[in-house]
């Protein structure tokens, strides 16, 4: 097994949890911003995270190789603990879809019914519609997790990159 193989294997499993735990994290400037442009700030979480742990990867691809072909090594540590973030991203933004579509009461949907009429008075909506659109929640949550792990998986590709490239740039200086 290469190097990079090796250290995408390692940090496959912290990408996961550090992906929850990331898009978890980037919920709180959305609810403290309320709106406002910082909330913004949240969907950089997964992907920075992914950054920052795909350039450990790279570290460690760096010092577990003896070759030249770095740069080939890296991208795929980057490529193999990437899918690490797109499996944790994706788990989270389904369960988030199943509660959302299983767990909403008809208290609930009436009450987003009203205030969707409220905003639209000539919107023909029904509780019917509002109900069977519930059940594609799942799938829309999928989509953005999905979109949310490939984001991650390119930030792990040059988060690799960055990082053999500064430790074979410290190992020259520093023979």
């Amino acid at each position: 097994m290469n190097a990079g193989t090796r250290a995408g294997l390692v940090f496959m499993l912290p990408q996961a949890i550090m992906a929850i735990f990331a898009t978890l994290l980037g919920f709180v400037p959305v609810i403290i911003g309320n709106g406002s442009p910082i909330a913004i700030i949240g969907c950089c979480c997964t992907p920075i995270g992914s950054l920052l742990l795909a350039g450990a990867a790279g570290y460690f691809t760096s010092k577990w190789h003896s070759g030249d072909d770095f740069n080939q090594h890296a991208l795929m540590a980057g490529l193999i603990s990437g899918v690490g973030a797109l499996i944790g991203t994706l788990l989270f933004w389904v369960a988030c879809g199943l509660l959302i579509a299983y767990f909403a009461t008809d208290a609930m949907l009436n009450d987003a019914l009203s205030q969707a009429q409220k905003l639209q008075p000539n919107t023909p909506l029904e509780f019917s519609s509002l109900k069977a659109v519930m059940g594609l929640a799942v799938f829309f949550m999928a989509g953005i997790g999905f979109v949310v792990g490939l984001l991650s998986i390119g930030f792990s590709l040059i988060g690799s990159l960055i990082g053999v490239n500064v430790t074979r740039s410290l190992q020259r200086r520093n023979p």
